[in-house]
């Protein structure tokens, strides 16, 4: 139902798969997925709690709880959560990432380019991400240093970078 666009009909199917298997992960995902989409956070986010109290150590779950607390303005307890069982709330995730910088916690979001970068130091799009980013928290002098050392390091993108630098500078 749910590929198909059928929202209501994949609500009906989940739903009774949660009512027959209450303690099935995989259908309370679902559930909550289906919920998401259809802009029922609060229902959405207590589906996703239930599933992460099922098996608190399932990464996966502790993923995807954090994510609907962030997306239900309820970010301290996601990063309380995250913190928890990663020791940062700046899990390396593309998902987590967006709701991070879509509720405008740069210093989280800087983390996580930060810790990308460290793994892949030569990734120029993640390196203009933080210096974005950076820019975002009023670290203008960190920002403008990336993009330097890009210019340095790539020459074949200094224009781009100047024009960027001049948009962090407000010429």
């Amino acid at each position: 139902y749910a590929n198909v666009g059928n929202v209501q009909g994949a609500e009906e199917a989940f739903a009774t798969a949660v009512e027959k298997t209450p303690a099935k992960q995989t259908a309370i995902f679902q559930l909550g997925e289906v919920r998401m989409r259809q802009g029922k956070l609060p229902e959405a986010l207590e589906l996703f709690k239930t599933a992460y109290e099922l098996e608190p150590e399932y990464v996966e779950a502790q993923k995807l709880y954090a994510l609907l607390l962030i997306r239900n303005g309820r970010d301290k307890e996601a990063v309380d959560l995250l913190t928890k069982h990663h020791g940062t709330a700046a899990v390396d995730d593309s998902r987590l990432f967006i709701e991070w910088t879509n509720v405008e916690r740069y210093d989280i979001a800087a983390e996580i380019l930060e810790q990308r970068i460290e793994k892949n130091p030569n990734d120029v799009q993640q390196r203009v991400s933080l210096a974005a980013t950076y820019n975002k928290l009023g670290r203008n002098d960190e920002a403008l240093q990336i993009l330097d050392d890009i210019i340095e390091q790539h020459p074949e993108y200094a224009d781009q970078m100047e024009d960027f630098r001049k948009e962090i500078r407000g010429w």
